[in-house]
């Protein structure tokens, strides 16, 4: 998926990520991953929604697309594991989803996150 993901960013000389367990994003020069998140992100529908919303806002204070989209799905599976640990199913899941990401600091994303980079 890594070398699908830098072949796209390349071609359209764009930002691509694909998500899923492991994040793929990648300039097309380089492919970053990003691991950790929730299981639980897959019964409730839109998160990928979220996740591209969190990468968006990000993208207005950053205004790098690159780092954007790093610190943004990084932000987005800290908050999505913290929920999961306060979670009973998906209904509280999404209640506590929102509320972590409206919690989350610099900070835990620099000590927490979980990213590779390929080169």
């Amino acid at each position: 998926l890594k070398d699908i993901v830098k072949s796209l960013a390349d071609r359209f000389n764009s930002i691509v990520i694909a998500t899923g367990e492991e994040d793929f994003v990648s300039n097309g020069r380089d492919v970053m991953s990003i691991r950790g998140g929730s299981r639980m992100l897959r019964n409730i529908t839109g998160s990928g929604c979220i996740a591209g919303s969190v990468i968006s806002a990000v993208l207005g204070t950053k205004g790098d697309p690159l780092v954007a989209s790093i610190t943004g799905l990084i932000a987005f599976k800290l908050s999505a594991k913290r929920a999961e640990e306060k979670s009973n199913g998906p209904g509280s899941f999404r209640m506590h989803l929102f509320d972590e990401l409206s919690l989350i600091k610099g900070e835990d994303i620099m000590e927490e996150g979980e990213l590779r980079i390929w080169t």
